[in-house]
């Protein structure tokens, strides 16, 4: 299943990128992490607000979704997202991150949140699958550091932690927010990770082409691009700016 999902408007664009636990089953629910995505992309189409307080507005929305009995349980059992939001607001763009969504402007300044854990994992992959060769079990080699991970999320004391909307609480840490004038932006564009290196041009086809040189590089995703699996899901949404109406 992609558990990515994308939604705009003319002054607002989102994307969020879906988180299913991998500790238990949460309770045999049917509500994965693309069910959290396309409920956080809804509520930000819908909201007018932008950074902490966007982000206290997603997580209630969030834990309404659940059942009582779902909503007592741990926080870092639930799915989750992370997501990046543009707004424009006056005569600036406003970006809100939590996670590590990716945004470029005008095809050159990227604004990125990397995950420290992820990138721990993904070089224990890469390094079992130079050692052992063994490309097909590089994914259960990892599992159980994956099954760890959920006690980093919205962590913020400890050194791994990272930001996620999950109903429960994501400490400010964790949210990024920027604004950037109006009048400096040409091109804006929001990508997930499944996205492993962004291209120079500002276009679909040209985010495919790079993916698949990266594909035809490191196919097995361990050398230049370590990842934590060969594949993702991939979206980018890319928008210009209408000065006439100053909208996106």
């Amino acid at each position: 299943m992609n558990e990515d999902v994308a939604a705009a408007t003319p002054t607002c664009l989102v994307v969020a990128d879906g988180v299913t636990t991998k500790t238990v089953n949460f309770l045999d629910s049917n509500i994965t992490g693309a069910h959290v995505a396309r409920r956080v992309a809804d509520r930000v189409i819908s909201s007018a607000n932008t950074g902490a307080a966007l982000v206290l507005e997603l997580n209630a929305d969030v834990k309404s979704h659940f059942s009582p009995h779902q909503a007592d349980v741990p926080s870092n059992t639930r799915p989750a997202c992370v997501f990046a939001c543009l707004r424009i607001h006056d005569d600036e763009l406003i970006i809100t991150q939590v996670g590590d969504v990716g945004v470029r402007i005008n095809g050159r300044e990227i604004y990125l949140n990397p995950v420290l854990i992820d990138s721990l994992t993904s070089s224990a992959r890469a390094h079992y699958i130079q050692l052992s060769g063994d490309s097909q079990g590089s994914r259960e080699f990892i599992l159980p550091l994956l099954r760890a991970q959920s006690q980093y999320r919205n962590n913020a004391p400890h050194p791994l932690g990272y930001g996620v909307i999950d109903g429960g609480v994501t400490p400010s840490k964790f949210v990024t927010t920027t604004a950037i004038a109006l009048s400096d932006v040409q091109s804006v564009e929001i990508f997930t990770d499944g996205y492993p290196d962004a291209p120079s041009g500002v276009s679909i086809e040209e985010w495919e082409k790079r993916y698949l040189e990266v594909a035809e590089q490191d196919p097995d995703r361990c050398q230049q691009y370590p990842a934590t699996k060969t594949a993702d899901d991939r979206t980018v949404v890319i928008a210009g700016i209408n000065r006439e109406h100053k909208s996106a």
